[in-house]
């Protein structure tokens, strides 16, 4: 079942190396790879593995946890040592889903990882999913060459500190997250460095990336780190926290430290501007809420105004046909009461008493009637008149601004 890596697959297919010892758990997925005319080959060791995606480079590279000669987190570190094999895909298997495991995997280069036991068609759907990730942002980054030429020509006019001062400047005019996220992502691109970045707003939380591009270890990272204090590096990948931003730039210059220190300042201060306008973009968020709570609170008095005023209408109303049926009955059926003349005019004076105190309570209602009018009319003209905080919990940036893609 196992080709050689060489061989060509299908236009349809990818060629994947699996580094997994003799790891019989791996039948079916390799059965199934085969059968979606993908060429897979089988390396014993984690040296023979090395070996063969130095020869020929595969499309993805799927290592066990159980390699004879290495562990599978130095398979990974050596893999990404090599420069030609430092963007191929690695999956790594896990025998636990602890989140330790995973950072782990992350720190040591890799992309994606499955937890053992597995479904085959779940670690099939994995790779693939990996592989067109990865090719769609091989794609970004060939398409980001002339990106790259005309952001060094500004690097050569600005300088970077020049950089950093026109990102201060465009963060003051960002008026929501998306905007942010895009001037983060510019001027870190503006750097040469590739970023992901989450934003704390409120509740909510919003994942960005340079090209859109994401690893899924990524938010595993994200919210394990956040809590971890402000630097926490991974080998190249290095993250920066601040209460309501995390920065994890993935290809830090620990090669060159003169570098690596002045982009950990530029970070510093990117940081904390951006963490800073997060405050003000709640502090316009919770505004919002407020005027439209106002707004629902306004809305609700107007309709309780309204039905009790209706209500005393309706009181009103009944009260005065309850009382002239009563005094018609009375007048229809006195005679046969056996009253006095005294006591017949007695009640009928208390009838005519109670019918004119009722009138006298509807005249006092129809008055009311024009002071809740105006109480109606002068809400309704505070409700309307209020000016709504700018919207600032989602759309657009703006018109200087290029949406950035979400996780």
């Amino acid at each position: 079942m196992t080709q050689a890596l060489e061989a060509a697959p299908p236009e349809t297919g990818y060629r994947i190396l699996l580094a997994n010892g003799d790891d019989e758990n791996l039948d079916p997925v390799e059965r199934l790879l085969a059968d979606e005319n993908h060429v897979c080959a089988r390396r014993a060791s984690g040296a023979a593995g090395l070996a063969a995606a130095l020869e020929n480079r595969p499309d993805l590279i799927l290592i066990g946890s159980h390699l004879p000669d290495m562990g599978c987190l130095e398979l990974c570190q050596q893999l990404r040592r090599q420069p030609s094999l430092r963007n191929t895909p690695l999956i790594v298997l896990l025998d636990s889903h602890r989140v330790e495991e995973r950072l782990a995997v992350y720190a040591a280069g890799g992309d994606d990882y499955v937890t053992q036991p597995f479904e085959a068609k779940e670690v099939a759907a994995r790779i693939a999913a990996t592989i067109r990730r990865q090719r769609s942002l091989d794609a970004i980054r060939e398409q980001a060459g002339a990106t790259l030429k005309t952001a060094n020509g500004l690097m050569d006019s600005l300088g970077e500190t020049s950089l950093i001062i026109h990102f201060l400047q465009s963060v003051s005019t960002s008026k929501h997250p998306d905007g942010l996220a895009h001037h983060i992502v510019q001027t870190h691109s503006a750097l040469g460095l590739d970023i992901s970045i989450e934003l704390r707003v409120g509740d909510e939380t919003h994942h960005y990336c340079t090209g859109g591009i994401v690893h899924p270890l990524e938010k595993s990272v994200f919210t394990y780190i956040a809590s971890k204090g402000r630097l926490v590096d991974f080998n190249e990948r290095t993250v920066v926290n601040f209460p309501r931003i995390s920065i994890l730039v993935r290809n830090m210059p620990i090669h060159d430290q003169a570098r690596y220190g002045r982009i950990r300042d530029y970070i510093a201060i990117i940081g904390q501007a951006a963490d800073d306008k997060i405050g003000d973009i709640e502090s316009e968020l919770a505004l919002r809420a407020q005027y439209l709570d106002l707004l629902d609170i306004g809305e609700q008095t107007r309709q309780a105004i309204t039905e009790l005023q209706q209500r005393q209408h309706d009181f009103a109303r009944d009260s005065q046909r309850i009382v002239a049926a009563l005094a018609e009955g009375l007048d229809e059926s006195i005679v046969t009461l056996g009253l006095s003349e005294a006591q017949e005019d007695y009640l009928v004076s208390e009838i005519g008493n109670a019918h004119d105190e009722l009138q006298r309570l509807a005249n006092h209602g129809a008055a009311l009637d024009g002071d809740v009018e105006r109480v109606l009319r002068r809400l309704s003209e505070t409700l309307a008149g209020l000016a709504p905080p700018e919207p600032v919990e989602s759309g657009a940036p703006g018109d200087n601004e290029e949406a950035v893609t979400f996780f």
